[in-house]
């Protein structure tokens, strides 16, 4: 064997234990804490949104006529959303039961793999996972400061579009 090809099955090894273990971590992290980052930015643009429609009417107002609204805002009934809020719940949970048996299947194909060719060519299976769960460890800590620290606080949403649909369907 070649200088060359003698690296081969060390860089298969490590790349196809790179990939699994990533998007094994990646899948996880998104279906637990990245759900409830979502949810959070989602709320925090719906919030944004709101204020900045708000904003301008409400000092127009009367603070007597904001109290009013404010307490009819307050006692507004809203349907009873149960039964789809149950389907909603049941799909997500089918999905990451899917996704977890996806990436478990893939997971443990692939180090099996990883290891079969480790044998094959003397390779030290046990160093190479070593370096490839510090190498999770580097993505992991990337992937949750960039979620705690930049992905929660982005604001995509842009009142001026919504105040420009508004107008628009006022004039029409």
């Amino acid at each position: 064997m070649n200088k060359l090809n003698k690296y081969y099955p060390h860089l298969i090894v490590n790349v196809m234990l790179s990939v699994a273990f990533a998007s094994s971590f990646i899948g996880l992290f998104f279906f637990t804490y990245g759900k409830d980052v979502e949810k959070n930015i989602v709320i925090a643009n719906v919030e944004y949104i709101v204020d900045s429609l708000l904003s301008f009417p409400a000092s127009l107002l009367s603070d007597d006529t904001k109290q009013k609204v404010k307490t009819y805002l307050t006692n507004v009934k809203l349907g009873d959303m149960t039964q789809a809020d149950e389907t909603v719940s049941n799909n997500n949970n089918d999905l990451v039961r899917t996704a977890a048996i996806i990436l478990s299947s893939m997971l443990v194909t692939i180090i099996v793999i990883a290891y079969i060719i480790s044998k094959k060519y003397e390779l030290n299976f046990s160093e190479i996972i070593g370096q490839n769960l510090i190498l999770l460890c580097g993505i992991a800590l990337v992937e949750f400061i960039f979620l705690k620290f930049v992905a929660r606080n982005f604001i995509s949403a842009n009142p001026n579009v919504v105040k420009k649909k508004l107008l628009d369907s006022f004039i029409k």
